[in-house]
């Protein structure tokens, strides 16, 4: 990912997790979750009890806010591709991504999505395995990089657990992009 920028990497292994940082602010009397990770809001309610999510979490910031946490305010880890975000069950997904026509298109999806995708998916996990899909999503994401990926439309997960935080990866590689298929 440095691509040059820097003079020696540490090569420590595959992460763990892949969201590692959890980032919580305690200023107020309630504490806010400020960016999701490995550790999740669900997991920090069990220890401290109340805890907000900051709406940052979830959209953008407007040009005039502040961020609380580096990584609120704009596109970030993103692929070199335009990726868009598909909120839908399968079935809509499958027919949406099966309808799209030209080169360069792929699909990052769960396992169970792959043997109805036509062509050119990739998945970062079980529908059902956040975990999973923590420690794959920026594996795909550099795959699809080197196969010069043009346009990426990734199935959004479930949004509890470590699903929160892959959810607001992507949410942030994609600039915010949502197509919502279930209106």
């Amino acid at each position: 990912d440095m691509g040059g920028q820097i003079d020696a990497v540490v090569d420590g292994g595959k992460c763990s997790i892949g969201v590692e940082s959890t980032v919580v602010s305690f200023l107020g009397e309630t504490a806010i979750l400020l960016r999701p990770g490995g550790v999740s809001a669900e997991e920090i309610r069990e220890t401290i009890g109340d805890l907000e999510i900051d709406k940052a979490v979830f959209s953008s910031l407007d040009k005039e806010s502040k961020p609380s946490s580096p990584g609120m305010k704009y596109k970030h880890y993103s692929p070199k591709a335009e990726l868009i975000l598909i909120k839908s069950k399968q079935e809509k997904y499958i027919s949406f991504v099966n309808s799209q026509k030209g080169d360069r298109i792929y699909s990052l999806c769960f396992d169970e999505d792959i043997e109805l995708i036509k062509k050119n998916a990739f998945s970062y996990g079980k529908t059902s395995d956040s975990r999973e899909q923590a420690r794959n999503l920026f594996e795909c994401l550099r795959k699809l990089d080197d196969l010069n990926a043009k346009t990426i439309y990734a199935r959004v997960p479930e949004q509890n657990g470590v699903g929160l935080a892959v959810y607001n990866r992507l949410i942030r590689a994609a600039g915010f992009k949502i197509i919502d298929l279930d209106q």
